[in-house]
């Protein structure tokens, strides 16, 4: 899984700035003055429709060709997004997880949770337990 989201800048002719949009996700629209801010924002509302997708139980798309600008998804919310595809892709319940980390429900709750701030080490852990690994790539 990759979390590089295709990202346009629309320059707005009448109001000056850019309106940003996603290819995969049109829930996620904004706008900013400046390309710096375009990108700061296209990043903060990236992670915003994941996480609402995550909380409303709604599919994660698979990112598209990359055809504008690629968008990373935060390292945190990219883990939590795989641990959702996973958990959903085994059709394992919260109560299964619970049981696979050796852990409580309302732990698993937390550790499942998009916007509960979980360390990398737990999230990488729970991935590898249900099968699956994590591997970190920095692009320029």
């Amino acid at each position: 899984m990759k979390y590089l989201y295709n990202a346009t800048f629309t320059p707005d002719k009448t109001d000056g700035g850019y309106t940003i949009t996603f290819t995969d996700l049109p829930e996620a629209i904004s706008q900013a003055e400046t390309m710096d801010d375009a990108m700061i924002e296209a990043t903060e509302l990236l992670e915003m429709a994941l996480v609402g997708r995550i909380k409303r139980k709604e599919p994660i798309p698979t990112p598209t060709e990359l055809v504008d600008h690629a968008i990373a998804v935060p390292l945190q919310t990219a883990l939590k997004t795989a641990l959702y595809l996973s958990l959903n892709q085994k059709q394992l319940t919260q109560t299964d997880f619970s049981k696979l980390m050796g852990t409580s429900y309302r732990e698993a709750s937390r550790i499942l949770s998009p916007t509960h701030k979980t360390k990398v080490s737990t999230l990488q852990k729970a991935l590898n337990i249900i099968g699956y690994q994590t591997l970190l790539e920095v692009i320029e």
